[in-house]
């Protein structure tokens, strides 16, 4: 719907914005939001992330938030993202975590067997969870159980991938990019030199590995990072 690139359009005003989505509805709204907030910066494209090539432009920056973990297939989508990155230009991935959501899968598998569509539906499914105090705790604490299109998004989604630590590294290695660290949301670089002492490994994957295993919840919003075309 445009948040991101508004905010970027914003905060950043010597800059070219191009954004690209698949549903003609949200680059619609997105770009009426852009016009009331006076942003000139972006354009709007409709296309899809696999055919990228079509632009026939290469970017020094590419931003895909929570996009190709819902892809058949992730690797393909971060490949045709490459594609259009300039060399040494940089690349920011948001991915699910599987340790921080494997709880929520209870919840998903029952939503695949039922016809979760309009918000009535939704209300009444989101009620059965609040009452069922076994399996709930980790869904009530977030904030897109409460609205009726994020929770379609987070238990409804018609094809989702979790990723872990070790499948960053293989999409780095496939990819044949370099790793230049996680975002630093909610604190997140100074919970990890905390926890070692040191904040030598905050680029290396393997330290990250552990360092989730140690606190399961800790990319419950997902996985932000940043990586390099080489």
């Amino acid at each position: 719907t445009g948040k991101e690139p508004a905010e970027i359009g914003e905060l950043i005003e010597n800059t070219e914005i191009t954004a690209v989505d698949i549903s003609k509805k949200s680059l619609g709204y997105a770009a009426r939001q852009c016009k009331e907030m006076k942003i000139n910066n972006v354009n709007f494209l409709h296309g899809d992330i696999l055919n990228l090539q079509e632009l026939n432009k290469k970017f020094d920056v590419v931003l895909s938030n929570g996009v190709i973990h819902h892809m058949e297939d992730p690797i393909k989508g971060c490949k045709s993202l490459l594609a259009c990155l300039k060399n040494k230009g940089l690349l920011k991935l948001s991915l699910y975590s599987y340790q921080a959501r494997k709880d929520l899968v209870f919840y998903q598998k029952i939503a695949k067997t039922r016809n979760i569509h309009t918000h009535e539906s939704v209300r009444n499914f989101r009620k059965e969870i609040i009452n069922n105090k076994l399996e709930r705790e980790a869904l009530i604490e977030l904030k897109d159980f409460y609205n009726a299109n994020e929770f379609k998004d987070l238990i409804c989604n018609e094809q989702e991938h979790t990723f872990t630590i070790i499948n960053i590294k293989e999409l780095i290695d496939i990819c044949g990019i370099k790793f230049c660290g996680f975002q630093n949301i909610s604190n997140l670089h100074e919970k990890f030199i905390k926890y070692y002492g040191s904040s030598e490994n905050l680029h290396n994957l393997d330290y990250w590995e552990e360092f989730e295993k140690e606190n399961p919840k800790i990319f419950i919003g997902m996985y932000q990072f940043w990586c390099q075309k080489t």
